[in-house]
């Protein structure tokens, strides 16, 4: 993997570092295949339980690489054709049956939002700043990446962020629903680590049946018999019987995954 992406592991915890800090962060299309890649490499360890993606340096990610735009953003078919390789980030953090966490510090802009907007849970650091204002730039942001930005803010809230072009801090965020959490600066790595321990030690199965059926929900309206099925299937697991058992002896559970 490039320097530019730091992938770390510890445990059932796989850290995602968007690595170009003197650009804040932001994302050319070699950054945005790495981080499909690695999300994607991700997907059949049974042994991960959660995804951290966060930023170097003093922000999360600044969008997309402005700079690059000048080579191979400038017609609608290219910018279809760069669209299509951020998608196939973004679908690949909702589509992980692990819990994928934004550890947003910073500026959380355009792509960078977008990243965060695909991730299951959003915890900034008091300091950061999101918006999308790329009607600053004339264009319009990529359609197919805008339903996860509705799903937290509704229509008038998405509206709002994309008419307006402004930058939220955290404060307005946390209201409007577009964070999970806000923590103080120096507090946001502990709070990232104890939410993901707090992942970790619940059971394998059931969070994935989990964020399954809320990602079918939230896409679909409806869930499919797959989905239905995956989640009654927890009952059928050692780690259902090894639940039950440890509660009623009053321990902390073990659970496999299985």
């Amino acid at each position: 993997m490039s320097s530019e992406l730091v992938v770390t592991r510890n445990g059932p915890v796989a850290t995602l570092t968007l690595n170009r800090p003197e650009k804040l962060n932001a994302l050319d299309l070699a950054q945005w295949d790495r981080l499909g890649d690695a999300v994607l490499g991700f997907e059949s360890d049974a042994t991960l339980r959660v995804i951290v993606i966060a930023g170097a340096g003093t922000a999360f990610a600044a969008g997309g690489d402005i700079e690059e735009f000048t080579r191979v953003r400038r017609t609608p078919a290219e910018a279809r054709a760069y669209d299509v390789r951020v998608m196939r980030a973004t679908r690949a953090m909702t589509g992980s049956p692990h819990a994928v966490i934004a550890a947003i510090r910073g500026a959380c802009v355009g792509g960078g939002l977008e990243i965060a907007c695909a991730c299951d849970l959003r915890i900034a650091a008091e300091s950061s700043r999101f918006g999308i204002p790329v009607a600053r730039l004339g264009m319009a942001a990529p359609p197919e990446e805008l339903p996860p930005m509705v799903q937290l803010l509704g229509i008038d809230g998405a509206l709002e962020l994309l008419l307006e072009a402004r930058l939220y801090d955290t404060r307005e965020a946390l209201a409007k629903g577009l964070v999970t959490r806000v923590v103080p600066d120096d507090e946001l790595d502990a709070e990232i680590a104890a939410t993901a321990q707090r992942i970790a030690a619940g059971g394998a199965l059931a969070a994935r049946a989990h964020k399954r059926v809320v990602r079918e929900w939230a896409r679909a309206g409806s869930l499919s018999p797959a989905a239905i099925d995956q989640a009654y299937a927890c009952i059928a697991s050692d780690d259902f019987r090894e639940g039950v058992a440890a509660f009623l002896a009053k321990r902390r559970p073990q659970f496999t995954g299985k």
